[in-house]
């Protein structure tokens, strides 16, 4: 059986949303955002290179549909909403 293999986001995305499930095999990412706990601004990567900050520069989202990607001042500073296809 072939290990699941995590990135150092995925492994940050977890730890800090134990509860939301990551993409694995078969599972496609088909919204990449997060709400920052701080603003309230809600922030989306919308393609492979889309770095995009919150007004109050807490938190930031990179990847698209790609990849993952969280820049963080701290881990409890966002709220996770990508959504993942079957």
């Amino acid at each position: 059986m072939e290990k699941e293999r995590l990135t150092a986001a995925d492994v940050a995305l977890r730890s800090a949303q134990p509860d939301r499930p990551l993409p694995g095999p078969g599972r496609k990412i088909s919204g990449n955002a997060v709400r920052c706990k701080n603003c309230g601004d809600v922030i989306e990567s919308q393609s492979t290179h889309d770095f995009v900050k919150c007004s109050c520069g807490a938190c930031a989202v990179d990847g698209g549909i790609e990849y993952l990607r969280r820049v963080l001042r701290d881990e409890s500073a966002y709220e996770e909403l990508s959504e993942f296809e079957n």
